[in-house]
């Protein structure tokens, strides 16, 4: 996962199999990346946490998470019309005045329309966004990782052409 210096530039998460971080020390399930939670304000930790007690984890973290996982599990399908595919995740979609306008003429957009968008990059690379607020307003943190993988799955799919039952037969079973 490449990192920007912008705060506003998305986030990008990419099919290829992971490298094993060899760094020792506690890390987090969001990639590598030491908890560091409690810190007040911006003056550091205030105290060590007890023993056996977890940081608890942003609602962002534990989308990241849901994403990881997700891309991980699609990577594993075998399909190779997936093979490179790039998932970001951006805070709102980039087409909001367009939903908001089809909200106020009394046609909801579909929860995919708002959660994602899909496209290809100039080389073919499929692209899936993710919109995190809608997403995180939408969906119950212990719905959350299966409610991203039918998203993003679902939208891979519809972009190939394919059924979403066809890339992931268990997928209805979810």
């Amino acid at each position: 996962m490449a990192m920007s210096d912008s705060p506003f530039a998305p986030l990008e998460f990419s099919a290829q199999p992971r490298e094993e971080s060899a760094a020792g020390g506690e890390e987090s399930a969001a990639g590598g990346v030491p908890w560091r939670s409690r810190d007040r304000h911006g003056r550091g930790l205030r105290h060590p946490l007890p023993l056996g007690r977890r940081a608890r984890r942003s609602r962002q973290d534990r989308l990241e998470t849901a994403v990881e996982k997700a891309v991980e599990k699609i990577g594993g399908l075998g399909e190779p019309a997936l093979i490179g595919m790039v998932v970001r995740v951006q805070r709102i979609p980039d087409h909001a005045d367009g939903l908001l306008r089809e909200l106020r003429a009394g046609m909801p957009p579909g929860p995919e329309r708002l959660w994602a968008s899909v496209g290809r990059r100039g080389d073919g690379t499929l692209v899936v966004t993710l919109h995190e607020r809608p997403i995180l307003s939408a969906v119950e943190s212990d719905e959350l990782d299966t409610a991203v993988y039918a998203t993003v799955l679902a939208r891979c799919a519809e972009e190939i052409g394919r059924d979403p039952e066809q890339l992931d037969p268990g997928w209805g079973s979810l």
